[in-house]
């Protein structure tokens, strides 16, 4: 049985996915929307047993809940669908993965799930590994903007041993055009820095 916090959360990463897509993902101003810690949480143990999910789609939430029979009409299905069959989520995983491995000097388990953006299927596998924390999300934009390399990814980070939310939110970030592996660092250097140093 999924605790009522985690079914909380579920819902609001479904609505803040849709606001970010609405607001749109370039935007640099900080909101509540950012990456951020829960409910004056501290940093957390940088050596912690910490599991971390590929990202296999772009836009997974939006698609998830969108009919099958709409995905071929709707122009953020079509983006999205795109997006995933460039191999934009396999780039922006392997990348955040090796990054991430780089701040913590250390190994990361993975965590397969199907869904990534969904807390409950995250939790159930991720429990069976003996981890504390797992780091999930949806990739939500990767490409070329402006002429920028745009990166715009929602992460949230799971306590397995209360199923609680502990850190969640958007990372935007941007750099010169040709230099994705870069702009990706970026984003994994603020998922680390905002939750396990902040």
């Amino acid at each position: 049985m999924v605790p009522a916090l985690l079914r909380k959360y579920t819902g609001w990463i479904g609505l803040l996915v849709g606001v970010m897509l609405a607001c749109g993902c370039a935007t640099t101003v900080r909101n509540k929307n950012d990456l951020h810690r829960l409910n004056d949480i501290g940093p957390l143990s940088k050596d912690a047993r910490i599991g971390l999910t590929p990202f296999t789609s772009c836009g997974g939430s939006y698609l998830d809940k969108l009919n099958p029979e709409y995905h071929e009409q709707d122009a953020k299905a079509i983006f999205y669908r795109t997006c995933t069959e460039l191999g934009y989520p396999q780039a922006f995983s392997k990348r955040l993965h090796q990054r991430l491995e780089e701040r913590f000097g250390r190994k990361l388990v993975v965590v397969r799930s199907d869904k990534t953006f969904k807390p409950k299927q995250v939790l159930q596998h991720a429990s069976k590994l003996g981890l504390e924390y797992v780091i999930a999300g949806d990739l939500l934009y990767m490409g070329t903007r402006e002429g920028k390399t745009v990166v715009s990814a929602v992460f949230y980070l799971i306590q397995v041993a209360d199923s609680n939310i502990v850190v969640m939110g958007r990372v935007n970030k941007s750099g010169p055009v040709g230099q994705s592996q870069k702009v990706i660092d970026e984003v994994a250097d603020e998922l680390f820095v905002t939750a396990f140093e902040g």
